[in-house]
């Protein structure tokens, strides 16, 4: 059985997601970073709704998967921070 091939262009934009996760927590603080990202997220899903128009509701949706992959970023650092390095494994899915 073959696993999943990813094509170029979503492993750039995740990429990208998780270095704006990293950087947001360098210009913001590692407590807010997860915070803000998941602000900017219900802010954006509030307004998706009454999108009408198409390039619009795409730029949306593409913001809201790069706050995913950011907070995918920020996520070992704010499991260290709150749990301590050793119980970060848990949290980030490695043993």
């Amino acid at each position: 059985m073959r696993g999943m091939v990813q094509n170029p262009t979503t492993t750039t934009l995740d990429l990208s997601a998780k270095l704006r996760g990293q950087s947001l927590q360098v210009f913001v603080s590692r407590d807010a970073a997860p915070f803000s990202l998941l602000l900017a997220q219900v802010l954006l899903f509030w307004i998706f709704p009454s999108v009408h128009c198409v390039w619009l509701l795409t730029t949306i949706a593409f913001h809201v998967l790069v706050c995913f992959g950011g907070g995918f970023g920020t996520m070992p650092a704010f499991a260290a921070d709150y749990f301590g390095s050793k119980n970060m494994a848990p949290f980030t899915n490695s043993c």
